[in-house]
C-alpha cells in the first residue's frame, strides 16, 4: 500500500491490515456439538436385551444378557462413573428415549462384569497382522523426590553447593490409533533416546507386533534409529535436527 508523507512523496506502508473470514454459525455450531451426546441401540440390542440361552446349569437363568452388562459396564468405563452412578444414567437415559428396557442393578452389574468374555484388543490384533502398526516413540523426564532430595538440600544449607539434579527418562513405544503401550522403559538422563530403540523395537516384535511406521521428534534423528527402521522395512517419520546431515 502507498500513502503520502508531508513532502509529498509516496513511500510503502509497511502495515497491512489482515481480516481473519470466519462463518460464525459453523463456529458457534461445531464449539455445541464438542458438548453433545448422542446413543443408538442397534435392534438387536434392543430385542437381545433381556434374551439369556439356557447353560444347562441348575438355577434360574439370568434376567439379562451379556449384551446388556456389556453395555452397562461400557458406559462406567467411557464416563468413569461409580456403579450405582451407571444404573442412575442409564434409568436416566432410557427414560428420556422412551425404551421401555429394565436397568440391571449395581449388585447385578458388579457380579455380573466379572464374567464377561471379553477379547481385549482383538480389533487391533487383526490389523496389525494384517496391514501393521502405527507407533510414536517418545521419551520425558521425571523428577524423582524422597529421602536423597531431602538430603541434598540438607548438603546445601551446610556447605554451601550442591550436587546437580538427576533425572528418570522413560521411554515410551505407544499405538497410534488405539492408544496402548508396546514398550517401555527406564533410564538415568544420560543415556540418548538413540540408544534404546533397538531394544524397545525388538520388544514389539516379541509381542507379535508389525511395525509400519514410526513417528519420532528429531532427538531419534540418528543413523542407528534409522538402520534399524530400515531392518524392519518400515516407515520413519522423524523431524530432522537443526544440523543434520544426509546419511547416516
Amino acid at each position: 500500500m502507498l500513502r503520502s508523507n508531508k513532502l509529498g512523496v509516496k513511500t510503502m506502508n509497511k502495515t497491512l491490515t489482515t481480516h481473519r473470514q470466519r462463518d460464525w454459525k459453523e463456529y458457534n455450531d461445531a464449539l455445541k456439538k464438542r458438548a453433545s451426546l448422542d446413543f443408538w441401540l442397534r435392534e438387536e440390542v434392543i430385542e437381545g436385551w433381556t434374551k439369556v440361552e439356557r447353560s444347562g446349569k441348575r438355577g434360574h437363568p439370568f434376567l439379562y444378557s451379556e449384551i446388556a452388562i456389556m453395555f452397562l459396564a461400557t458406559i462406567s468405563q467411557l464416563f468413569h462413573l461409580p456403579l450405582r452412578q451407571t444404573e442412575g444414567f442409564v434409568r436416566s437415559l432410557f427414560s428420556l428415549s422412551f425404551l421401555p428396557l429394565p436397568v440391571p442393578s449395581f449388585s447385578t452389574l458388579c457380579r455380573r462384569r466379572k464374567g464377561l468374555r471379553v477379547e481385549v484388543f482383538k480389533v487391533a490384533r487383526e490389523r496389525m497382522r494384517e496391514e501393521g502398526i502405527v507407533v510414536i516413540v517418545d521419551s520425558s523426564g521425571v523428577k524423582v523426590m524422597g529421602k536423597g532430595e531431602w538430603a541434598k538440600r540438607r548438603e546445601r544449607k551446610e556447605i554451601g553447593r550442591m550436587e546437580r539434579k538427576g533425572w528418570i527418562k522413560v521411554h515410551l513405544c505407544v499405538d497410534f490409533e488405539i492408544g496402548k503401550i508396546w514398550e517401555f522403559c527406564l533410564t538415568d538422563e544420560r543415556v540418548h533416546e538413540s540408544k534404546v530403540f533397538k531394544g524397545m523395537m525388538e520388544g514389539v516384535e516379541r509381542r507379535g507386533g508389525k511395525v509400519r511406521e514410526v513417528i519420532m521428534d528429531g532427538g531419534y534423528d540418528r543413523g542407528e534409529v534409522w538402520e534399524e527402521i530400515e531392518r524392519m522395512g518400515a516407515k520413519g517419520l522423524i523431524k530432522v535436527r537443526r544440523d543434520g546431515r544426509e546419511g547416516f
